[in-house]
């Protein structure tokens, strides 16, 4: 609830609360209907991933689709430093895929996927293209298609005097190939020509690369490679560095060749698939490329021998890794792509939310230590505590932890009630006890996790509730009043008071209705339309609820009808409480989670779980006038002047100010809160979620929910529940007990005839002239003052009749 003499800040404005959050405060209930005798089969079909056409029809059209893109995870092995291996795994491809890794960017990507364009996002486009491109979309090494150079065919991609045409110290090329044959001389790449260039070749069935700087005389050729005659794909690469080149073939590596420590810039053309003018071999003769290539890549450094060999392997495995932070990204033969970031540190520590061996241990995830660090056990469910309404049961456990994340809390969840556990910088455990509904469930769900390691492994065990040990019940057409006072908590407060009610109710109704002040009239409105003026009969209800949500929100004409009413109201505003005339004056509140029980005996009220509420918890007041009983007092020595009482009621017949005779009970329940839904949990915002509603189960202690049992018990007695004329026991709570109360029938002894019977059955006009006696046709002045029922019974019995007796109330 709103203390709005306390902190205006809380208030939220009228018109916020009336377009986002009123309609959604008082109980709605909503039904979904679905034929029972309707059966439908629907086949979807699946997504195809590059037709521009949403096939499985979930809203999602190719690589937008999770089903087109990569599932990527990854294992650590070996991890040890400078010896730690990435084993990725990619599930539901469309293959062939490729894998580009943030530690080797590259500067230009070549995929040749039925185009020439770079992939790379650095725009290095060709510049020329000699003879007409033709790709190969069934045999490639990745993507949709491969190139195929027919002998004639060359592309340049260098631009005069900028890309491809400067100085460098570090280079690497990267490309598959699958030659047509291998005779004759093929030109794989070249760059720079004969005065400052890079070039590789085979020469037959041999694979060389050479670089030169300024003439013939500083040409620096690589040992030989033997290339495969066997029809299939192979990896090339050629790496310079600062002086040093060295070819690759399928990952190994050919002897080295040194020299001038920077390649200089040039202008000459470069080619791929032919030599643009003289090579650096010193070549003049076109040697043209025939056969296919793919996945032709250029990277602005040199890579090691263990990167090429990764590349040369072309299954996204990485082999010798340092420390640091890995982000590969998996593009697969349609163009859908995934990344993921791997984190490695030496030695390695297991992630634990990835489903990956990052630690190289031989175990995954929540199964590995590192991960698992709480332990729940000694798990024990109390016998069904019998509550004035819903029962109730304990639930406790022991929480053990290991080596605790730096200024972390354990959170436990039971029945969706929240335990925080600061747990230190040490070991250590806890056994933490909650209650729940006693309500015969199985298989429900504890879990405990860290607040701010969300990597770390949560634990979960599950608990068996017992059956309710009774079934109590209250049976009344309830009226809840609600009001626009909705600041962070009592959006939570009214939806769970409601829902509560309606459980605990029976087959009786619970209807909310929003008020207003209005300056005229009853002020009350559709909570679902606030705008929506309501003319309620209040004669339908015979328990009101004034929800402590209508501060300041409460018509006079609807106050000064509830002072009156005969129906039986529990009251939770208690700034109207002097104003129904169950107190002398106005209430007042305390910040605290606490009350007592008698002048000494202070027992804790409260239970809710949000970890930084925006304000404490709160309890309402006021002093209790003649005649009625308090339950709960909110400081020590209150209870024997029965002053600042949390809860106390009235009964009919007490005399209150300014309150008409025949009034209903009345109840006083000060229970609530401020803000304390509200905190980095819900993110201090409205409308409250629904696992925040007041629950008297979780958020109130076994003595608090008594207590607010039995307020809402006081109040259902002015119900009017059947008196049983036959049990001994005052069913209705009248004070009355079987035929002593006017809800039972006319007992006869005997049969007796019409004329025998009392001439006025009613007694309307009867005197009740002493005992054993009864005088008809008297006028009924000595009656009407009676002020409780009182049994008549006939003197003499008539000739041939029988005593009779009745009861009689009498109203003033």
């Amino acid at each position: 609830m709103s203390m709005s003499k306390m902190n205006t800040t809380l208030k939220i404005s009228l018109l916020f609360v009336m377009a986002t959050v009123i309609a959604s405060i008082c109980y709605s209930a909503f039904s979904v209907f679905t034929p029972n005798n309707a059966e439908a089969s629907i086949f979807f079909a699946p997504e195809i991933c590059n037709n521009g056409i949403d096939d499985d029809l979930d809203g999602l059209i190719d690589c937008a689709d999770s089903d087109c893109r990569p599932v990527i995870t990854h294992s650590i092995i070996d991890c040890q430093p400078a010896n730690a291996d990435i084993n990725l795994t990619v599930t539901n491809p469309n293959i062939p895929t490729s894998y580009r890794w943030s530690d080797m960017p590259t500067e230009a990507l070549w995929r040749f996927n039925n185009n020439t364009t770079d992939g790379s996002g650095n725009g290095h486009n060709q510049t020329s293209l000699t003879g007409t491109a033709s790709y190969d979309a069934s045999d490639k090494i990745e993507g949709s298609h491969s190139f195929v150079f027919n002998g004639s065919t060359f592309i340049r991609y260098g631009l005069d005097g900028g890309f491809l045409e400067t100085a460098y110290s570090a280079r690497t090329y990267s490309l598959w190939i699958k030659p047509a044959n291998l005779t004759g001389t093929k030109i794989l790449f070249e760059q720079g020509g004969s005065s400052n260039g890079m070039a590789a070749r085979l020469n037959g069935n041999i694979l060389t690369a050479a670089f030169r700087t300024g003439n013939a005389g500083s040409q620096r050729t690589t040992g030989n490679l033997t290339f495969p005659n066997d029809g299939a794909w192979h990896h090339v690469a050629v790496v310079y560095n600062s002086g040093t080149i060295t070819c690759y073939l399928d990952g190994v590596a050919s002897t080295s060749a040194t020299g001038a420590t920077t390649i200089p810039a040039d202008g000459n053309n470069d080619a791929i698939g032919v030599r643009n003018g003289t090579d650096a071999f010193g070549s003049t003769t076109a040697s043209n490329y025939s056969g296919k290539m793919d996945d032709v890549r250029l990277y602005y450094s040199a890579l090691s021998a263990q990167r090429v060999a990764d590349l040369a392997r072309n299954d996204g495995d990485r082999l010798n890794l340092t420390a640091g932070t890995y982000t590969v990204t998996v593009t697969s033969s349609t163009g859908c792509t995934a990344t993921r970031a791997i984190t490695m540190t030496i030695p390695c520590t297991e992630i634990c939310n990835n489903s990956s061996d990052d630690d190289g241990d031989g175990t995954i995830d929540c199964n590995d230590a590192d991960c698992n660090k709480i332990t729940l056990s000694a798990l024990s469910v109390s016998a069904c505590i019998n509550h004035p309404l819903q029962d109730v049961a304990t639930v406790s456990l022991n929480v053990a932890w290991t080596t605790p994340p730096a200024n972390d809390s354990i959170v436990v969840s039971i029945y969706g009630k929240k335990r925080y556990i600061a747990t230190g910088a040490a070991a250590g455990n806890r056994t933490i006890s909650l209650n729940v509904p006693a309500n015969g469930t199985t298989n429900n769900t504890i879990t405990a996790y860290w607040i701010n390691s969300p990597s770390l492994c949560q634990r979960t065990t599950t608990y068996n509730a017992p059956a309710a040990c009774s079934n109590d019940q209250i049976n009344c057409n309830i009226l809840y009043l609600c009001g626009n006072e909705k600041p962070y908590d009592g959006d939570a407060w009214d939806h769970g008071f409601i829902e509560y009610l309606d459980a605990v109710n029976g087959s009786n109704s619970v209807t909310p209705i929003l008020t207003k002040a209005d300056a005229s009239g009853y002020g009350t409105y559709d909570p679902m339309n606030p705008s929506t003026f309501v003319n309620v009969n209040f004669s339908n209800y015979n328990l009101v609820v004034i929800s402590a949500t209508t501060e300041g929100h409460v018509a006079t004409g609807l106050v000064n009808y509830l002072k009156n009413s005969t129906a039986s109201n529990i009251n939770c505003n208690y700034l109207i409480i002097n104003d129904l005339g169950m107190a002398a004056a106005e209430g007042s509140y305390q910040f605290q989670s606490n009350a007592y029980t008698n002048n000494t005996t202070l027992r804790q009220i409260y239970d809710y779980h949000t970890i930084s509420p925006y304000y404490g918890m709160v309890l309402t007041k006021a002093d209790v006038i003649a005649g009625g009983t308090g339950s709960l007092w909110a400081n020590t020595n209150n209870m024997t002047p029965n002053t600042n009482s949390i809860i106390f009621a009235y009964d009919k017949t007490d005399v209150l100010p300014g309150v008409n005779a025949g009034h209903g009970v009345r109840v006083y329940l000060g229970y609530h809160m401020n803000g304390i839904y509200v905190g980095p949990e819900t993110g201090y915002v409205l409308p409250a979620p629904v696992e925040t509603y007041l629950n008297p189960a979780k958020h109130l202690t076994l003595d608090g929910k008594y207590y607010f049992d039995q307020a809402i018990l006081a109040a259902a007695a002015g119900c009017f529940w059947p008196e049983n004329c036959s049990n001994g026991i005052d069913d209705d709570f009248d004070g009355l007990v079987d035929t002593t109360d006017p809800d039972c029938p006319i007992i006869q002894a005997c049969t007796c005839s019409s004329s025998n019977l009392f001439a006025n059955p009613g007694f309307e006009n009867g005197v009740f002239s002493g005992a054993g006696s009864f005088l008809p046709g008297v006028p009924g002045d000595n009656l009407t003052k009676w002020g409780t029922p009182r049994r008549l019974t006939q003197g003499a019995p008539p000739a041939g009749g029988c005593n009779r007796t009745r009861l009689v109330k009498v109203a003033k």
